[in-house]
């Protein structure tokens, strides 16, 4: 409907599946009328890299940061990219100038947590999680983060207990709903566990 919808362009590349997927982002890319925003040249390094050209994907992502060097998706595209080569030290820095340049609320913040808890800094990633959870209690992607941390170290109650936090926000969050199914079912527990899927199942059809 809207062939310079410039967030539209960017989603459709995050979500590539198949080569008609493929087809259907370079024909987006072609009728975009503005070539020069920093959603274009990221949904350009996406296709890149797509067909596993990551000379040129870095290439876009780098004119990206040329229009506007403190954007937190560039910076964040660019350590996706580094984390891919294998250079961590960089893809860490990348992921922070991300979060520098983010709002409270955004999933930079949770990237960055997810790559310290990859890289095996749990200490650091949990001081990050509970300082923004601190600062924003109302923000569902930090405590299933905080949970996820708590299961990965066994603790299945404390996770379980991270997850009604959240739930006490917002009850029906399917997010959260399908985390604690997932939580019980890992735990064993696995009445609650199914139980909660077909739950999820009657609420969230299709």
């Amino acid at each position: 409907q809207n062939p310079a919808h410039a967030e539209a362009l960017l989603l459709l590349s995050e979500n590539v599946r198949d080569v008609e997927d493929l087809k259907a982002l370079e024909a987006a890319l072609q009728k975009f009328p503005d070539r020069n925003l920093v959603r274009f040249h990221l949904a350009t390094a996406n296709f890149l890299r797509a067909r596993a050209d990551r000379n040129g994907a870095a290439a876009a992502v780098q004119r990206a940061l040329q229009v506007d060097a403190k954007s937190p998706l560039a910076h964040a595209a660019l350590a996706a990219l580094q984390a891919e080569a294998g250079a961590a030290d960089r893809a860490l820095a990348s992921h922070k100038a991300a979060v520098a340049n983010a709002p409270l609320r955004s999933k930079h913040h949770i990237d960055l947590a997810s790559f310290l808890i990859q890289a095996g800094a749990t200490a650091e990633a949990l001081n990050l999680l509970q300082d923004m959870v601190r600062q924003t209690p109302d923000y569902l992607p930090v405590w299933r983060s905080l949970a996820l941390l708590a299961a990965l170290n066994r603790k299945g109650q404390e996770a379980d207990a991270l997850l009604q936090r959240a739930l006490a926000v917002e009850p029906t969050d399917y997010q959260t709903l399908l985390q604690r199914a997932g939580l019980w079912l890992a735990a064993g527990e696995l009445e609650r566990g199914i139980a909660e899927l077909e739950r999820l199942r009657r609420e969230y059809p299709g």
